[in-house]
């Protein structure tokens, strides 16, 4: 409440950066998300670009990809200089955020193993547990049943760990398969296909029949 105060009265003001800096720290250790702030953090970057802390940009970044299936990267990205855009640690974060655009999920696992360093993980309480949470969202508006195998390598789990999520959601698992829920995404729909004659059309219709 004290953030958006700051916000509605001085949200031109470099003055409030360090509050919303803060904050960002808040939102990490406390596993949430402010989309409005940290637009509004972004936004006194763009226009103090001296005052700019990557540091900070970094982790807003990682938290709207943890937002998925929500556009907040997307937002976010459009207040980023494209300088900063093209340096390696936010081109690392791009790429994460591609892979799971386009549904690479072994790939983006394997990323961000590879550049967890980079990428800032360990410092992200909550993010793996996020991103799976969107890709096991996407598997199942996409399936009605998958293979267990392609499932955990999708979610990046063991077989136990596995066990635990699906059990956690109420899902079950059977000769190598896993029965997801039915849902509108996962089934398909009937198409109600509505043809509309206007009545000076059925009269030429009707007048060629009968000449």
């Amino acid at each position: 409440e004290e953030v958006y105060e700051l916000i509605a009265s001085n949200r031109y003001s470099s003055d409030i950066l360090p509050q919303l800096e803060a904050y960002v720290g808040q939102q990490v250790s406390d596993v949430t998300n402010d989309l409005e702030a940290n637009l509004a953090t972004l936004k006194l970057y763009q226009l103090c670009p001296d005052l700019e802390n990557k540091d900070i940009i970094a982790k807003i970044l990682m938290k709207a990809l943890m937002n998925l299936p929500y556009n907040d990267y997307m937002l976010c990205t459009h207040l980023i200089t494209e300088r900063i855009q093209s340096e390696e640690r936010f081109a690392s974060i791009a790429k994460i955020s591609q892979l799971l655009e386009t549904c690479q999920f072994k790939e983006f696992w394997e990323y961000c193993r590879a550049n967890e360093a980079a990428l800032g993980i360990k410092t992200l309480p909550g993010f793996e547990d996020a991103l799976r949470k969107f890709v096991a969202a996407v598997i199942n508006s996409t399936y009605q049943s998958c293979p267990t195998a392609y499932f955990c390598e999708a979610m990046n789990l063991d077989a136990a760990g596995c066990s635990k999520f699906l059990a956690s959601n109420g899902w079950t698992e059977a000769n190598g398969h896993i029965a997801l829920p039915i849902n509108d995404s996962n089934t398909a729909q009937a198409k109600k296909i509505s043809e509309t004659i206007q009545f000076d059309q059925m009269s030429r219709i009707l007048s060629s029949i009968a000449s």
